[in-house]
């Protein structure tokens, strides 16, 4: 009888943490007055990325799951954005929202999960260290550029001379 009461709750925590983890990255139906702010922050995160990073072809953003759920019923009218000043190209992005009003000031925080896509230069085939990086070997690609740490190659020019210094599966980029 301990051992199924303990396989019991030794389950539902493992259930417990899935459902934790997949609810962060579910596409939420926004509906109602919370909708407005998050349609406005998504608005405000991808209009500045297009206008800091002009190369980039394709820009998905959605509300994270949890984040939403906690919005206030709240219309944009009085409310003011905060866009942080830092870089927008990241996976998780957070736009805030002050509202003043009788001296009291209420910020509420709007997290949208980013997704940037840009042509990168990624690998037709496995690369061995020391291997000789040449056209043949890569080929144009679209890539979340938000994964990536570190600048990549966008055009075979940069190619002449480079070696893989690592092991490089097929379709990695090449940085």
């Amino acid at each position: 009888k301990m051992n199924r009461k303990l396989l019991l709750a030794v389950g539902m925590t493992i259930m417990a943490a899935a459902v934790r983890a997949a609810d962060v990255s579910v596409p939420v139906p926004t509906g109602g007055p919370a909708n407005a702010l998050v349609e406005e922050a998504r608005r405000l995160v991808q209009e500045r990325l297009r206008a800091d990073h002009p190369e980039l072809v394709r820009i998905e953003i959605e509300p994270v799951a949890r984040a939403v759920e906690a919005l206030p019923d709240a219309t944009p009218g009085g409310w003011v954005a905060v866009l942080p000043e830092h870089n927008l190209l990241a996976k998780r992005v957070v736009v805030h929202f002050e509202s003043r009003r009788d001296r009291v000031v209420r910020r509420v925080p709007v997290w949208l999960a980013v997704s940037a896509y840009r042509p990168l230069l990624t690998t037709r085939r496995a690369l061995r260290p020391g291997d000789p990086i040449s056209e043949k070997d890569v080929v144009m690609r679209e890539r979340d550029v938000t994964a990536l740490d570190g600048t990549a190659l966008d055009s075979v020019e940069g190619l002449t001379g480079l070696r893989a210094r690592r092991y490089l599966p097929a379709n990695a980029v090449v940085r």
